[in-house]
């Protein structure tokens, strides 16, 4: 390593040691509030219980790694693909959160390793590899982790980027430390982007041309065309008044804020719609307390999911479904669909689930997170998207008044998503062609 990139990854680490040790209380305060990340907390330390030693004992896995519950979905897409491409495969997947962690609890096969993903320092980083032994590392997304690619590559352990993508804004950062990244970028075995800008940017950073290549979104594959409907959560809304015909507004993993936007703008169309009622799923389930009360200040009265079935309902209160992993079902009670993190600068959260299900949504402004597929969207004129909260109301209020344009925007959408759909699949063809010309196979050999 030359004089100056050894100047670049010290300085790497000592800011990142920095921001890690600054951010460490916040963290923790978090911790406590939102809970489940007590649980196996030392695994973000490389430091692994005796469950995960022995799944990923004898050959080598192949690790997927993906941040939280977007990501997640299209993570274990994509272990099902290699499986069925490769029934021989075995997995460890990696999330960074505890809610992404709750979300594949329930959908991952025993056989595979569950963890959490650990910090970018060298001496973490080298003990999570010693442990896990992986194969393949796959990242998803923006997870461009500098300490744990070098180290992995340095191993001969080939590394690929799955449903790739970077906002203008990252590009920013990444350039301010471009020797550090041209220098893990260049070892990627593949790089598999959302689009082919996001293949530009990645091509930018330092990916090899010759190993990159644009596909969809992988959430698009991701994206159930149906939902169960748990049947606690189909007495939740029937208790509480919600029945067949009766028009939702749904405000889908909402951020601060837009609670009580929302909240206002449900007031007002109450007066035209009198059997409207809105239904509001925060991201983070633990600020429950925080949107009741908010919503209180509002003079309106809301009923709570995690309470349990409502027994005493006037019909109009707001429906606030505090609960992890019940969003998509949720989805099937909604008329129309806002999109939660798009009205603040924040980029957004996801919209293709409620558009697969043919559902009329309605995004913010700020949607970097999600640039190219709302491009998408409003180029099949299968979204709309409202440059503030008056243009939100008044597209709320056209659709909601305006049934056959409601129903032509889901089926547009609908039709959107399973145009794009087959990433995944491609994906996972190119990661097993890595690994066979790596020699790895993403086995696991049975635990002694």
């Amino acid at each position: 390593m030359t004089k100056k990139g050894s100047f670049f990854w010290g300085a790497y680490n000592a800011l990142f040691s920095v921001g890690y040790v600054l951010m460490l209380p916040r963290f923790l305060a978090r911790m406590a509030k939102r809970g489940g990340y007590r649980r196996r907390f030392l695994e973000r330390f490389g430091i692994y219980e005796d469950d995960v030693k022995a799944k990923t004992r004898g050959a080598s896995r192949i690790w997927i790694h993906a941040v939280s519950v977007g990501e997640i979905s299209a993570a274990l897409s994509l272990v099902r693909e290699i499986r069925r491409q490769d029934p021989s495969a075995r997995f460890i997947v990696s999330t960074t959160t505890s809610t992404g962690r709750a979300v594949a609890e329930g959908r991952m096969d025993p056989q595979d390793a569950l963890v959490y993903y650990p910090a970018d320092f060298p001496p973490v980083v080298r003990k999570a590899l010693d442990t896990l032994n992986p194969g393949a590392l796959v990242l998803t997304e923006s997870e461009l982790w500098p300490n744990m690619l070098r180290m992995a590559q340095e191993r001969g352990i080939p590394t690929i980027l799955f449903n790739g993508r970077i906002s203008e804004s990252s590009m920013r950062g990444y350039r301010k430390i471009r020797p550090v990244m041209r220098a893990v970028m260049s070892g990627f075995a593949a790089c598999l982007a959302q689009s082919e800008e996001d293949a530009g940017r990645l091509a930018e950073l330092g990916a090899p041309s010759d190993r990159t290549r644009a596909l969809a979104s992988a959430k698009y594959d991701a994206a159930p065309q149906a939902a169960a409907m748990p049947p606690d959560l189909a007495a939740f809304f029937s208790a509480a008044g919600v029945v067949a015909g009766t028009p939702v507004l749904l405000g889908a993993s909402t951020w601060p804020g837009e609670e009580d936007a929302l909240a206002g703008i449900y007031g007002r169309l109450r007066e035209a719609f009198p059997g409207l009622r809105l239904a509001l799923v925060p991201r983070h389930a633990e600020r429950r307390r925080e949107v009741a009360a908010g919503l209180r200040r509002l003079g309106f009265s809301c009923v709570l999911r995690s309470a349990g079935i409502p027994e005493r309902v006037r019909g109009n209160e707001i429906l606030v479904v505090d609960t992890t992993g019940e969003l998509a079902a949720t989805y099937q009670m909604a008329t129309v669909v806002v999109i939660g993190k798009t009205f603040l600068s924040r980029g957004g959260q996801n919209m293709i689930e409620p558009a697969a299900l043919g559902k009329a949504v309605v995004v913010g402004p700020h949607v970097s997170n999600f640039e190219t597929i709302v491009k998408d969207f409003l180029a099949d004129g299968s979204m709309i998207q409202a440059g503030d909260l008056a243009e939100l109301e008044q597209a709320v209020r056209r659709l909601l008044a305006e049934p056959r344009t409601r129903d032509e925007l889901g089926r547009r959408a609908a039709m959107s998503v399973a145009r794009r759909r087959g990433a995944v699949a491609e994906s996972a063809r190119v990661i097993l062609d890595v690994l066979r010309q790596h020699g790895s196979s993403g086995q696991s050999a049975t635990p002694a």
